[in-house]
């Protein structure tokens, strides 16, 4: 099976499941890379190097691999390795930087603004010591899943050609709005009927959901509120969340609330 018939099977599978398929996708891409990351490649030079340039990850998959490591070895050894370095990396910086503050400010005002000026420039643009503060790099989970993104989106689009993968794709929940954007960018380019069938799948889906809402909206109201709601109308709401904002990682969710309740 060549890896085209392989991500063709992976998002047929994924449009049986609700919420955005490319959201789900690069979730399980995400906690695939957290895992192997975590039992195999903490001590890699190449992955270090990434890390140290990003300064650790993003807030996201900071607590992502914080709390994974947490359920599943029921402690953070692979997490301290990894920041060991980068502390003393920072802590070193900082050392460094500290250097560069006046001992006292000037007495002259338009002296000392002047000299903090300096300073605070540095902190923000100097390829010195206390311009390392900002990372040179994106965070690796980031860059990773990204390019595993882009290559579903891109698989999406060119199985649309197949009958049968249309059908299953017009079954699923559909694209968040962030996906939708790039799968039309990435269509419009070589097929104009995918483009068309695309568009008019979200544009059905937004249909439903303006309905639902309105009548969510309506039912609030005193004089209606002996009306029951329909699973449409009651799910709206968080429809449209994951519309705008793509699907939720509750598994995520569930991790951080489990580690929150270890001593």
């Amino acid at each position: 099976m060549n890896q085209f018939s392989i991500l063709s099977a992976d998002l047929k599978r994924v449009f049986q499941e609700p919420g955005c398929p490319i959201c789900r996708l690069r979730t399980e891409t995400v906690r695939r890379y957290v895992r192997f990351l975590l039992a195999e490649n903490v001590n890699d030079g190449d992955a270090r190097l990434q890390i140290v340039r990003g300064l650790g990850f993003c807030p996201e998959h900071t607590w992502l691999l914080y709390h994974t490591e947490m359920s599943r070895f029921g402690d953070a050894m692979g997490n301290s390795i990894l920041y060991e370095d980068l502390v003393e990396r920072v802590l070193a910086e900082l050392d460094a930087f500290q250097e560069t503050v006046p001992i006292r400010a000037p007495r002259c005002k338009r002296g000392w603004q002047h000299a903090w000026a300096k300073v605070w420039t540095s902190l923000r643009l100097s390829p010195g010591s206390a311009g390392t503060l900002r990372p040179s790099g994106e965070c690796r989970m980031c860059t990773y899943a990204r390019h595993e993104e882009q290559t579903a989106i891109h698989g999406l689009v060119q199985g649309c050609a197949d009958p049968d993968f249309r059908a299953r794709y017009a079954a699923s929940d559909g694209l968040c709005l962030s996906h939708l954007r790039q799968a039309l960018a990435d269509a419009v380019a070589t097929d104009y009927e995918t483009t068309r069938f695309l568009v008019g799948k979200a544009a059905d889906r937004l249909r439903a959901l303006s309905t639902d809402l309105g009548e969510y909206i309506r039912k609030q109201a005193w004089q209606y509120r002996d009306e029951p709601l329909t699973d449409g109308e009651r799910d709206a709401p968080r429809g449209a969340a994951e519309f705008f904002g793509g699907q939720e990682d509750t598994e995520s969710s569930a991790l951080r609330s489990s580690d929150s309740g270890k001593p």
